[in-house]
């Protein structure tokens, strides 16, 4: 059994390197009249791509999915509007225009070789308290959910960190989660997202007070009790999906995995 874990999770690793390196849109920087912005554009023919990799999604039960372009220009105007109280258009050829947000990725945060671990860990405790803000935010008759909110892809690479103002911003939602899933379900994901994802940029000593700074950053038990329940679940079932979330090894993601097992709220 040990052998064919062994070999699932190296194959899993292996198509999650192909998966994070699939890039569903385009995104130019640019500068207009003094302002930055940022103008997204999805080409046509990457559509194929889409609906093969949802097919994947569905297959491995990762309760997600890839928008097509449509409902994902919708989706990107309406959280901008929702979050950041910016008017952002879609115009006729599927140019998505946004105005650049302050801050830089998390994920550039915590590469550096200059940040040390207290300000890394401050980031990610800014990226978990606004990501807990969107999740509570009010569902109106404009969104695309139905229930309530979640990002669907919450990575170290889809949030910007101002580390002066220790405040963050969710950006890039052409992910969904399926709605019919509950609550606590979504937000335990991109919790569990946030976490393995950050990861890689932790030394192994490291990981406890990466997983206390998230526990002591959320307050929202019944999702951390989703979470615990999610960390059970995907164990011993190597994903893609995961992997391209967050490129860990074998012995990195079954340390990160015992360190949430022991530390977050049991049922």
């Amino acid at each position: 059994m040990a052998v064919l874990f062994a070999v699932r999770y190296r194959c899993a690793y292996w198509l999650g390197g192909l998966l994070a390196r699939a890039r569903y849109t385009r995104t130019r920087r640019i500068e207009r009249e003094g302002e930055i912005v940022y103008e997204k554009h999805r080409p046509w023919w990457r559509a194929p791509l889409i609906v093969a990799g949802n097919v994947y999604l569905w297959m491995s039960r990762s309760g997600t999915r890839v928008l097509e372009a449509r409902g994902w220009e919708k989706r990107e105007c309406a959280m901008h509007a929702l979050l950041y109280h910016r008017d952002v258009q879609c115009d006729a050829r599927g140019r998505i225009v946004i105005p650049a947000l302050p801050g830089r990725p998390l994920a550039q945060v915590l590469a550096s070789a200059r940040t040390h671990t207290a300000t890394k860990l401050e980031m990610v405790a800014a990226a978990v308290a606004a990501l807990q803000e969107f999740h509570k935010l009010p569902v109106d008759a404009e969104s695309p959910g139905t229930a309530s909110h979640s990002h669907g892809d919450a990575t170290i690479f889809n949030v910007l960190v101002d580390e002066q103002a220790k405040t963050a911003c969710w950006i890039d939602f052409d992910m969904a989660h399926d709605e019919r899933l509950p609550r606590e379900w979504r937000r335990a994901d991109d919790l569990r997202a946030l976490i393995y994802s950050a990861a890689m940029y932790f030394e192994r000593q490291e990981l406890s007070r990466l997983v206390e700074t998230v526990v002591q950053s959320l307050d929202d038990p019944a999702t951390l009790r989703a979470l615990r329940e999610a960390i059970e679940f995907w164990r011993r079932r190597p994903n893609a999906f995961h992997l391209a979330q967050a490129r860990l090894e074998r012995s990195q993601r079954e340390h990160l995995d015992t360190q949430l097992a022991q530390d977050l709220p049991g049922n």
